[in-house]
């Protein structure tokens, strides 16, 4: 980016338009939405998760967190898909 000085602008503070230019900050309402679109997405891993309380998911994923090999997650994602399943 090129900066031009002129005579009546000092060299170390930049115009305001560039000032603005240069920072965005994150009104409250994209906050909001950030953190729903991140919740969405962390809920669309879990098969069923619109049948599911958030206690039911949060203890999903503390099962899933404390499985030891790749083997007893797939056998817990299997027993949870056969129950979300069933709930429908």
């Amino acid at each position: 980016m090129e900066t031009i000085i002129s005579a009546n602008q000092p060299c170390c503070s930049p115009s305001p338009s560039l000032w603005r230019a240069s920072f965005r900050f994150a009104s409250p309402q994209t906050a909001t939405r950030d953190q729903t679109q991140t919740r969405d997405q962390t809920q669309q891993r879990i098969y069923g998760s619109q049948l599911m309380t958030q206690q039911e998911m949060n203890e999903y994923r503390e099962r899933m967190r404390l499985a030891k090999t790749e083997q007893e997650r797939e056998r817990i994602r299997a027993d949870h898909h056969d129950r979300m399943k069933t709930r429908a």
